[in-house]
Order: structure tokens, then sequence, then C-alpha cells
């Protein structure tokens, strides 16, 4: 069986877990301080990254968990999740 590659990441590239319940096919998502967006069953490195589309002329994802749909602007999840606040 073929070894799946590894996410090559920026330097000083950081990820961080979203706190939504995975999907019902078992993904969980992970955001990068570089806006990436990463779908995963065991751990970040092993998965991919999401292409993103556009809500409202901003980039965005829509993913899906067991219990309902979401809908996130890239820009303010990097925001909320990466910059300190003053």
């Amino acid at each position: 069986m073929a070894e799946k590659k590894k996410l090559k990441f920026y330097a000083k590239e950081k990820h961080i877990a979203l706190p939504i319940k995975r999907s019902p096919k078992g993904n969980a998502y992970a955001l990068t301080n570089f806006g990436r967006v990463i779908s995963y069953t065991t751990k970040p490195e092993d998965g991919h990254f999401l292409k993103h589309g556009s809500i409202s002329h901003y980039p965005g994802i829509a993913v899906r968990s067991k219990d309902r749909n979401y809908t996130f602007l890239i820009h303010r999840l990097v925001a909320k999740y990466f910059v300190k606040k003053p």
C-alpha cells in the first residue's frame, strides 16, 4: 500500500484545530496562520488542504458537521485564533 504524503507547511506556519464536531465521514478541520484550511482524520499533518470558495466576495469555506453545516470567512478565523487583541 502506498504511503500518504505529509503536508508541506511554510516556514513559521502554525496550525490549530477548529472547535467543531467531526463530519459524518469522520473528518476534523484545522486552520493555519497563513489562512489555509486542513481536513484530516487522525492528525493535521496527514490531511489535505481544502480549496476555499467565495462567500459574499470574500474567501471562505463551508464544512459539514454531524449536527449542522458551518460557513466561515477565512480572514475572520485567522484573526480570531492567531491575532492578538490590543
